[in-house]
């Protein structure tokens, strides 16, 4: 099974550790250089490094991910403003619509599963404008320091 993961922050990072042992994991997340044939990439212990190791997922293109992954989780940040009393959703809620439209477009249904915390009001509003993709809402709010052991 191949699994999709946007983002690979300290969530992203969790799923990776939960499932790479399982399924085959593609990520795609904007600090990492672009290319799956180019290098692969893991969060060492100086950060960001490129690094050639067995189990590392590579920068996948998100056009890749929605054709040959069963499941994507979206684990990027949903920021608050404190102005509005609202979170600022417009990224995660583009980033859906896309993989939305490449499903229509590519004959294929996505099930995207929302590792991010957003609110029930802002995934309905979400879910209400996609075509080809099952939304799923499973917020973490995992401890940077523990969240592998505890995903």
């Amino acid at each position: 099974m191949n699994i999709g993961i946007i983002g690979f922050g300290v969530d992203g990072q969790a799923v990776n550790a939960g499932f790479r042992d399982k399924c085959t994991i593609m990520v795609n997340d904007k600090k990492f250089p672009q290319g799956r044939d180019k290098q692969k990439c893991y969060l060492g212990s100086k950060g960001w490094i490129a690094e050639t190791k067995e189990y590392t997922p590579w920068n996948y293109t998100l056009e890749y991910i929605v054709i040959e992954c069963e499941f994507i989780f979206i684990c990027i940040p949903v920021p608050y403003n404190n102005d509005t009393g609202r979170q600022e959703t417009e990224e995660i809620g583009s980033l859906i619509k896309e993989i939305d439209n490449l499903s229509n477009k590519k004959g294929n249904r996505s099930i995207v599963i929302i590792k991010s915390a957003i609110s029930p009001r802002d995934a309905i509003e979400i879910d209400a404008e996609l075509v080809n993709t099952e939304l799923i809402v499973s917020p973490e709010y995992l401890t940077e320091r523990t969240s592998i052991h505890d995903f």
